[in-house]
């Protein structure tokens, strides 16, 4: 998959970070986001 090898530190500790982000930010728009929005908006709809 990543060929880490000939990297420098620095830069692998990047590639990681930036792979560990994109997972976070991906659970939050697929999975926490809908279901956020979708409680806000049962709330609006029952007022």
């Amino acid at each position: 998959m990543f060929k880490l090898k000939g990297l420098t530190k620095k830069e692998r500790s990047w590639v990681l970070y930036d792979i560990a982000n994109s997972a976070y930010i991906l659970t939050i728009v697929t999975v926490l986001f809908p279901l956020y929005y979708g409680s806000v908006s049962s709330d609006v709809s029952n007022a």
